[in-house]
Order: structure tokens, then C-alpha cells, then sequence
């Protein structure tokens, strides 16, 4: 590998249609359900709610990462023109198609990243699993068994 490796995250689809299927089955359940119609309205209304509120949580708070062959990572986030660095938290999750991991910037501030197969190249998606899997510890990530 070559570093510094940049690394684009754009969107997730799968987890946009995961959270349009949801809605389409709330709003099934609401209107299949027995009773008041008035209800069946204040369950839609507050899916469709929800379903936006986790619509909008799921638009990437970086845009890039950058690798460092030291370990380090920085980011770009979506309005700005520069990287900062960020610490990689405990606690990430690799699995072959779902990674999600925390990062505190300089700034402290927080972002959880939920990246999917389909959130970046496949080869960028292999090389930052890589990445986590050897800059974690076996106490902070976890990962499938191999049973």
C-alpha cells in the first residue's frame, strides 16, 4: 500500500432503502391495524417523521479519510477544505459488508461513521477495514467469529 491513502465516503443506499422498506411496513401495520383511523394517521405521520429524522442523521458527516502510514487518520468534513486530525475511539465494529467506528476530531467533537460496501470503492472499503483491524487492539474491535 501507498500512503497516505484517501479514502471518499459518499452515502449509503442500502441503508437508504433499509429505512424506506421500515417505513413502507409502519405504514402497512398502521393502516392493517383494527381501530381508529385517527390513529393509524398519528402512527403514520410519526413514521414519516422518524423515517426523516433518520434520513437526514445518515448523510456523511466526512466526505474523505485520510490514512497516515503512522496510524493516524485525518478527515475532511463535507464544508471544509482542509483535514484534521481525529483519534479513532474503541469500540468499532469491521464486518464484511457493515463498518462503523467513532473518531473525536481536534475540535472534540464526535462522529460516529456507518460505512457500507456500497459507501466507498470496494478496494478503499477492504483497505480501511484493514486499516481499523491493525490500528485496533483485540479489546477494540470487534469482529465476526470465524466458527
Amino acid at each position: 500500500m501507498h500512503f497516505p491513502i484517501l479514502i471518499g465516503v459518499r452515502r449509503s443506499r442500502i441503508l437508504d432503502i433499509q429505512v424506506g422498506l421500515i417505513l413502507v411496513l409502519v405504514s402497512l401495520v398502521a393502516w392493517a391495524f383494527p381501530g381508529d383511523q385517527a390513529v393509524s394517521a398519528i402512527i403514520q405521520i410519526l413514521g414519516i417523521g422518524l423515517a426523516s429524522l433518520a434520513w437526514q442523521q445518515m448523510k456523511p458527516k466526512v466526505c474523505v479519510l485520510r490514512l497516515e502510514r503512522s496510524g493516524e487518520l485525518s478527515v475532511k468534513r463535507a464544508l471544509s477544505e482542509d483535514f484534521s486530525p481525529a483519534e479513532i475511539l474503541s469500540g468499532a465494529s469491521v464486518y464484511p459488508w457493515l463498518t462503523v467506528f467513532r473518531l473525536r476530531t481536534d475540535d472534540q467533537a464526535l462522529i460516529t461513521l456507518t460505512v457500507t460496501v456500497d459507501s466507498m470503492d470496494a478496494e478503499d472499503f477492504r483497505r480501511l477495514r484493514l486499516f481499523l483491524r491493525w490500528r485496533g487492539t483485540s479489546s477494540d474491535v470487534t469482529a465476526p467469529s470465524d466458527h
